[in-house]
């Protein structure tokens, strides 16, 4: 499902895009290269959700951050690597839930010259020893419970600018929203829904609605200025739906034919009433139609089943997933350390994942990014790339808990008694803070 792209190669999910690459999810999104929901964001590569960002590598969950790489969870950082939680930092490295600092290194100021020479001797370490250590000190620090930013009234994960909206998780100028995942700006009053378009309205257990759709139910892929359209999919710019698949420009239809509009009313009724009878009225889609297997989508992101879990929940699983291997024409140990060693030959070849093995090639945008930001060849499949950076994130289930502040100072006794859903489970290690005593812990 695509709108309004330009020179957009393999992308899907994506409105108003030009000269992209293998991106996903995207709104406004320029000069991307494997990214999935970057909304009006440029020259971004290997990011996953990045608001208002440009020139960023291989970060998750940024908003209005330039020229940074490995940075999580972060808003309006420039010139940075391996930050979490940071906000208005500048030329930072290696720090966790700091705001308004620059030159710092591991949560401590140094001087220009200090804080260059500090972070020059880092980077000589192999980039898996310099992740992995990142990862380890960040797991001292304490977590906010969610990451929403300037909404009201909201409950969930990754909310933006949004108001009244509950269970919901990746949103962006959202309003009185319940349990949706994914909505770009201007939804409005919708339910139990996923990746819904700009200025959507009313759509209620619905996947992939396009912009300016209003009043759908249980559609996929129903898109451009659709309205009153149900228990359909693929279908464009269409009105008075009813059990439809591809149609265009359209109205008054019910599987596929045309009718007058009392002729529409009246045979709508009718089918209504008999699925009410049969108890179909209401239910989603059965997922055994589905073409995919449960494995092949993007649930397992958020909602990892095994084979077994997802076969007693209806879904299809898929043991033969295609994948490409074998057929490298080069080995990494005749590639180049150095990038700026590295000339475009290196697009001609077919590498292979070092974990994986699956096989997979350099373009030629992404290698000119590599070189202006210094940085390595990745030697990770796409698909491993954003597996790993999903490790950055929890899973998309609340769980309600109390704050686990005891620090002294914090207007609270031994341990604060405040309350909150958030995504992190109860077994998991780290210490998560309400966003009173959280911000109280900001340095």
């Amino acid at each position: 499902m695509v709108a309004n792209n330009e020179n957009a190669d393999y992308i899907n999910y994506s409105y108003h895009t030009k000269n992209s690459y293998l991106s996903f999810a995207g709104n406004m999104m320029e000069d991307c290269l494997y990214c999935n929901l970057a909304q009006e964001s440029r020259s971004c590569v290997d990011t996953d959700y990045a608001l208002g960002s440009e020139l960023c590598y291989e970060c998750v969950g940024i908003q209005q951050c330039y020229a940074c790489q490995y940075v999580v969870d972060s808003q309006n950082c420039h010139s940075s690597q391996f930050l979490k939680d940071c906000s208005d930092c500048s030329d930072c490295f290696l720090c966790c839930n700091m705001k308004h600092k620059s030159h710092c290194f591991m949560n401590t100021q140094y001087s220009k010259e200090e804080y260059e020479q500090k972070a020059k001797e880092f980077r000589q370490r192999p980039l898996d020893e310099q992740k992995a250590f990142f990862e380890q000190y960040v797991r001292g620090f304490p977590r906010r419970c969610n990451y929403n930013y300037n909404s009201e009234g909201c409950v969930g994960e990754y909310i933006t600018k949004s108001k009244n909206c509950v269970d919901c998780y990746q949103m962006y100028e959202g309003e009185n929203c319940r349990d949706v995942h994914t909505g770009f700006p201007g939804l409005r009053d919708s339910l139990r829904s996923c990746y819904v378009g700009e200025r959507a309205e009313l759509v209620y257990e619905s996947l992939a609605s396009g912009a300016d759709c209003q009043r759908l139910r249980w559609c996929i892929v129903v898109v451009s200025k659709s309205s009153d359209v149900d228990y359909s999919e693929f279908c464009l710019s269409s009105t008075n739906l009813f059990g439809c698949s591809g149609v265009k420009v359209k109205q008054y239809c019910i599987f596929n034919t045309q009718h007058s509009k009392d002729e529409y009313a009246v045979l709508r009724e009718k089918i209504i009433e008999h699925m009410k009878k049969t108890g179909e009225w209401g239910l989603s889609f059965d997922p055994r139609i589905s073409p995919f297997g449960y494995n092949e989508t993007v649930a397992m992101d958020f909602y990892p089943l095994s084979k077994e879990a997802a076969l007693a929940q209806g879904y299809n699983w898929q043991d033969d997933i295609p994948v490409t291997t074998g057929k490298e024409t080069i080995s990494w140990g005749d590639i180049p350390n150095d990038i700026q060693a590295v000339d475009e030959s290196i697009c001609k070849e077919i590498l292979a994942c070092e974990k994986t093995g699956k096989n997979y090639k350099i373009i030629k945008q992404e290698l000119a990014f590599y070189k202006r930001f210094n940085l390595p060849l990745p030697r990770l499949h796409p698909e491993e790339r954003h597996r790993q950076r999903m490790n950055h994130r929890n899973a998309f289930e609340f769980y309600h808990r109390q704050c686990m502040c005891d620090r002294q100072g914090h207007d609270h006794g031994s341990r604060c008694p405040i309350e909150f859903e958030t995504t992190y489970a109860p077994d998991r290690p780290e210490k998560i803070y309400c966003e009173g005593c959280y911000q109280k812990e900001i340095v």
